[in-house]
Parts: structure tokens; sequence; C-alpha cells
């Protein structure tokens, strides 16, 4: 009896830096690596038999951050999840055992604290219960892997919502360059320009700093900010996209969002248009 575990993959990378209306990166990039893109991609196992993937985080930052995985998007058949024993280590010593469905149940996976320029590799181990009865036969195991740095990055190898089947592993990150904001005269708008390494669209979400902090959840309508602009579906290197009515004197967070098969964000940013 072979069974298939298989995950989607597209990089989301999300990241949470404040600055004021000027633009420049305070911290590098944290980073998040996977062995393979899907992690567990075309496994197929028999009980008892065991495959190991490793994903390798590094704080580029200069302040400690615990690290954090959690799974989601389960579409298990056949309960097979509950059939499938995964195991995470680091130097040594296990943070969690259990099977996938108990994984799926948890909101999120405490891993280990990284400090600032500094490494660690997670070793994830699946494995087939020997014991597992003919009754698992067909059955399939399908999710996504949520994992990076706890307020600052978050990795995930699921497809944006619509984005189909496996795709390719993504070989270039996308970057952000030359970020300007021009106000409109007497008007309560102002354009936010940026370009991006690779063609990409345009959106930018953004809300009252007033009604912040905002989460930036990937699942979440907007990434969790209370407004959006509409996205410009073209792809492009040069971007223009217009933030309408904003109130003269209110500080605002906002962040570009760009895509080219995978989705990317920006830094948090603070805007506030003149009175």
């Amino acid at each position: 009896m072979k069974i298939n575990i298989q995950t989607n993959i597209a990089l989301r990378v999300i990241l949470a830096v404040f600055m004021l209306f000027a633009v420049h990166a305070k911290a590098a990039d944290p980073t998040v690596l996977f062995e393979q893109t899907p992690l567990f991609s075309g496994t197929n196992f028999a009980p008892g038999e065991t495959v190991t993937r490793w994903i390798k985080i590094t704080n580029n930052t200069d302040e400690a951050h615990m690290s954090v995985l959690k799974a989601v998007n389960l579409a298990s058949v056949k309960d097979l999840g509950s059939q499938i024993k995964i195991e995470i280590n680091e130097g040594g010593s296990t943070i969690y055992s259990g099977s996938f469905s108990d994984l799926f149940n948890l909101s999120e996976l405490k891993l280990k604290e990284i400090g600032p320029g500094t490494q660690k590799k997670f070793n994830l181990t699946a494995t087939f219960l020997p014991d597992s009865k003919d009754s698992y036969q067909g059955g399939s195991l399908s999710f996504n892997i949520k994992t990076g740095l706890e307020d600052v990055i978050i990795v995930s190898d699921a497809p944006p919502v619509g984005g189909g089947g496996p795709m390719a592993p993504v070989t270039e990150k996308i970057t952000f360059s030359e970020i300007f904001l021009e106000q409109n005269n007497g008007d309560d708008s102002l354009n936010v320009k940026w370009n991006t390494n690779l063609p990409a669209t345009s959106r930018v979400v953004y809300g009252p700093v007033s009604m912040g902090p905002y989460s930036a959840n990937l699942n979440s309508q907007n990434i969790g900010y209370l407004l959006s602009t509409k996205e410009n579906p073209l792809p492009q290197n040069t971007h223009s996209v217009e933030l309408t009515g904003l109130i003269p004197g209110e500080e605002y967070y906002f962040r570009i969002i760009s895509e080219a098969g995978m989705f990317n964000a920006s830094q948090e940013y603070v805007l506030k248009l003149d009175k």
C-alpha cells in the first residue's frame, strides 16, 4: 500500500518594520529555506516508512525572535492525518511529536528562539504508523506549512487562493525600491510609487494608526488591514497606486503588495497627509 502526501507552494513573505514617510529599511530581512518546495511534495510511502525534510530559519535582524510553525489547510482523505506521525527536532532535541491531525489543531507551535545573526535548522520527520490497516489504502493527506520568526516574517508553502496545483520553486524574491509618496494638492489622497525587480501586480493595503496595530494575517481580507486599493493585475516594474479618503493630519500604516507567481508584501510604513 502506497500513500501520497503533497503540499502546494508559493512563497509568501510578510515583513514588519515601522518608519516615517521616508522609505529606508531598518533591518535586513530574515530568511526561511525549505529543503525542497513543496516540502513533502510527491512523498509516497507504506506503513512503517519514514521521510525527513529540513527547514532553515535565519534571523538577520538585530534582536532575538521566537521561531514558529503552523500547519494549515488540512485535507485528509480516510483520516490519514491521524496515521502519520510528525516529529520536529532541532539540535538533537525534540520540539514536537504527534500526529499531523494533532498538529493541525494547534493555533501555533513555538519552535525555538533564534538570536540575532544566527540560523537554526529544524528537521521534520513524517512516519506512516506501522500498524495502520489496509482501510487506509487510497488515502491522501495535503496541507500547507507556515513558518518563520514570530512578529517579523512568515513564509508559507501555500499558493495564493485559486492558485491551483503545485508550482515550480520560486528562485528570485521580489524586492522593492525607490518608494515615494506624492501628495495631491488640495485633495484627500496621495500616490504611492515604487519599483520592483520583477514585473508584478500593484496594490496597497492601509489603515489609520489609531485603529492599529494590524495583524498582517495572510488568511484575513486585506491581510488584516482596514482598507485596500484596487489591484492592478498588469505585471510591471514601475508602480503607482492612489490612496483616497485620507484625513489630513492622520497617520496611516500601509504595506505595498506586488505578486509575480508568489505573494509578497513590503515592510510596514507610516504616512501622514499634510493639513
